[in-house]
């Protein structure tokens, strides 16, 4: 399964729940395995607080998933 951030109508933190529920991983093991509390996961997936870059691929990573960047294609690359 792809996921991308960016390019589909669901927003970066229902995807981040997703993937995480998907993993069969509840807040807090997720949390323990990234280094954050139940409570910053829970705040994260509400799009509460944002995340940094590392955290959000260690947080891919934990779910099963990999991070991948691409070139957004758009105009100004022409």
């Amino acid at each position: 399964m792809e996921i991308i951030l960016g390019d589909n109508d669901q927003p970066a933190p229902d995807v981040l729940r997703e993937l995480r529920v998907q993993a069969r991983l509840s807040k807090a093991e997720l949390g323990r395995r990234i280094g954050l509390s139940h409570v910053s996961i829970g705040r994260i997936e509400r799009g509460v607080h944002q995340t940094s870059f590392d955290t959000l691929e260690k947080w891919v990573k934990e779910c099963g998933f990999k991070v991948e960047l691409r070139r957004r294609n758009d105009s100004r690359d022409s």
